[in-house]
């Protein structure tokens, strides 16, 4: 969980009209990002972190870019490798869920709203500021179960100022 938790909040946008988050559904996102501290130039990664039902694992493959934003080149050939393994959904809920901030129309404090349309459309990616997981890890013998499940405010979220969040719109 940390290890995804860190990912996702790695987020970077790699301009204004080019959202941090590519291609988010109920079991891949795929999202721009830094691991590495701040260092100039800054080192910015494709990563796509997808459940594979068949093999039970999470699976990370991560592009490596070259260049200075927006104009950044990716590896044609990823690293591949396995996050987890004996991960099964929690009931009927998705591994990643998506959401975006909803302002009451009565006023009030903004709060994050699960987008329930996916794979997420162009506006909902860009509009993305909180991502959830949600899955159990089972034990070699099947009976040792983990339920797990965390949400995660990403980078270019702002949850103090909603209105202009994220922040690379």
């Amino acid at each position: 969980m940390d290890l995804l938790t860190r990912q996702v909040r790695s987020q970077l946008c790699l301009g204004t009209d080019l959202p941090a988050l590519t291609n988010a559904t109920p079991t891949s996102m795929t999202f721009y990002g830094s691991i590495a501290p701040e260092a100039s130039p800054l080192i910015v990664q494709r990563r796509t972190l997808t459940y594979d039902a068949a093999t039970k694992r999470l699976l990370e493959t991560v592009w490596t870019g070259a260049g200075t934003r927006p104009n950044v080149t990716f590896d044609t050939a990823p690293q591949s490798s396995v996050i987890a393994e004996g991960i099964v959904p929690d009931g009927s809920a998705p591994i990643f869920e998506y959401y975006r901030f909803q302002v009451p129309a009565a006023g009030g404090s903004a709060r994050p709203t699960l987008i329930t349309t996916t794979p997420l459309v162009a506006d909902d990616l860009a509009s993305t500021v909180q991502v959830g997981f949600n899955f159990v890890a089972v034990g070699r013998r099947s009976t040792t179960r983990v339920e797990m499940s965390s949400t995660v405010y990403v980078r270019t979220s702002n949850p103090t100022n909603p209105d202009n969040s994220p922040l690379c719109l």
